[in-house]
């Protein structure tokens, strides 16, 4: 079998508690640190602003980054005081959360996005901002953060054509990116389902939660007969297929 990184690392962050997550994020530093000509401390490449810079410099064509503004300080005290909500309710993602992010805020109407080759930059909108669901948008491109920093390292799956449509109807997607959809997907669901075993669910989280579970299972029906999968994608869905049955 073929070297697998993720079980390297003790699993997938925000499903598998063990994960060595300050082992991924060294990983991926060094990875930033060998497209930078300057060679920083490894350590200075946790910054999101050096990580964005080290894949701006390095790609000939230029990385497409929507269009956003600074947050403003009421924006990121709701950003910050949601982060906290969503620790205090999974304290193993105590970690998680701990990694330097940007927080920028969307021009346009896009809810959220992230951008692995914009590492560790989270985009909101003005949308997200005011919804009731800003934690799961939240934890939506956190997921998205981790998962980028694997890929950053090492492939999920080979190139496939873009042809897959995700469950909630968008088409277009390659099997990488089914990826990204299952793994924030099956985050959001241990989210919810935290929030029912604490008492604190609403009518509206328990919907979420049989759309996301849904969602998720939907996603690995696209991916599981692909064979596009590497040993890492493997581990992935299977970790995902497990967490979802428990």
């Amino acid at each position: 079998m073929s070297y697998c990184l993720v079980a390297e690392l003790g699993g997938l962050p925000m499903i598998d508690d063990e994960v060595k997550i300050s082992t991924l994020a060294t990983l991926a530093c060094a990875i930033r640190q060998r497209l930078d000509n300057e060679k920083q401390s490894l350590a200075a490449y946790l910054q999101p602003e050096l990580a964005r810079a080290c894949y701006h410099n390095a790609y000939t064509q230029p990385v497409t980054e929507l269009d956003s503004v600074e947050m403003n300080k009421s924006d990121m005290e709701k950003i910050l005081s949601t982060c906290k909500e969503v620790v205090s309710l999974v304290p193993k993602w105590q970690s998680i959360f701990s990694i330097p992010l940007c927080w920028r805020r969307l021009v346009g109407d896009i809810f959220s996005s992230s951008n692995p080759l914009i590492p560790q930059h989270i985009y909101l909108g003005k949308n997200s901002l005011n919804s009731p669901r800003l934690a799961e948008y939240i934890i939506h491109e956190v997921s998205h953060t981790w998962i980028g920093m694997i890929t950053e390292i090492a492939p999920l799956a080979e190139r496939s054509e873009p042809i897959h449509v995700l469950p909630s109807g968008t088409s277009g997607k390659e099997i990488t990116q089914v990826m990204y959809a299952l793994t924030f997907a099956v985050s959001a669901v241990r989210y919810y389902r935290e929030k029912v075993a604490s008492g604190c669910n609403t009518i509206e989280d328990n919907m979420r939660l049989i759309y996301l579970e849904n969602y998720a299972d939907g996603c690995l029906k696209l991916i599981e007969p692909s064979g596009k999968l590497t040993s890492n994608g493997i581990f992935i869905a299977t970790s995902c297929h497990r967490f979802l049955s428990s």
